[in-house]
């Protein structure tokens, strides 16, 4: 609502500085074009800085640097100096902050997601309507200077918004165990233990085949049947397998 405002008006808040300094209607016009191409130029490594660090520091990292150079360009004299501030510095948080606020907002709402983004893209809209008021306003009343000064503590307010991008782990609830479960669970692998005692396996073989075509096993040997199992389940006990892609080795 007010970085984007504050990007949009910068000739109609820098227009009498650039006739002071001598700077033609084209450099203005490479500035803004400079802003424009270094932001979307960083659009094809937004995945990769969010999945690597997540949208809250991103926001909070790209609020901070966007203020800086909202506030430094209005201390700027030159084209060299507005090209650094705004084409580059502001260019550089405005095109992180805003898709890290878009993730955030999507990963947020699944039933009600279109409305809450209905809701974010109106106030958004709302920012370009009331901010060149404002600013016509401030200039009257602070110059440009001071006005461009009052613009950079306002972007910080994005920092506030930023703080406020709480990953959804840190207040997902726990499930609780079922303790009945567990108890179950153990003792089946007690069962378990006790039937594959020493006394009753002769070893464990790792065999492999010559080709892909074969398929790699390891098998379960047994000396007869295991006490307290019937004749099918000691059968079943003899087929065990599970893929080991080895040559075969005994231990």
């Amino acid at each position: 609502m007010i970085t984007n405002p504050v990007m949009q008006t910068f000739t109609l808040l820098y227009k009498d500085r650039f006739n002071e300094i001598g700077m033609s209607a084209t450099d203005a016009s490479v500035i803004i074009n400079v802003n424009y191409a270094f932001g979307m130029g960083l659009g094809l490594i937004h995945g990769a800085v969010l999945k690597r660090f997540g949208y809250r520091r991103v926001a909070i990292v790209a609020s901070i640097v966007n203020a800086i150079g909202v506030g430094l360009t209005s201390f700027a004299n030159s084209f060299i100096h507005f090209l650094i501030t705004y084409g580059i510095l502001n260019s550089l948080g405005a095109s992180f902050f805003q898709p890290s606020f878009s993730l955030a907002l999507n990963s947020y709402f699944k039933k009600k997601r279109g409305k809450a983004m209905g809701y974010s893209m109106t106030l958004t809209g709302i920012g370009p309507i009331i901010m060149p008021l404002v600013i016509s306003k401030m200039m009257s009343a602070y110059g440009v200077q001071g006005t461009g000064l009052i613009l950079g503590a306002l972007s910080l307010h994005s920092l506030v918004g930023a703080f406020l991008l709480q990953p959804i782990k840190w207040h997902m609830k726990r499930k609780e165990e079922d303790p009945v479960e567990d108890v179950e669970e153990g003792q089946e692998d007690e069962d378990l233990k006790s039937l594959l005692t020493k006394e009753h396996i002769i070893g464990v073989g790792r065999i492999s085949g010559p080709s892909k075509e074969f398929e790699s096993t390891r098998a379960i040997i047994t000396s007869g049947a295991s006490p307290g199992l019937d004749h099918e389940s000691s059968n079943d006990l003899h087929k065990q397998r599970v893929v080991w892609p080895y040559s075969f080795r005994w231990f």
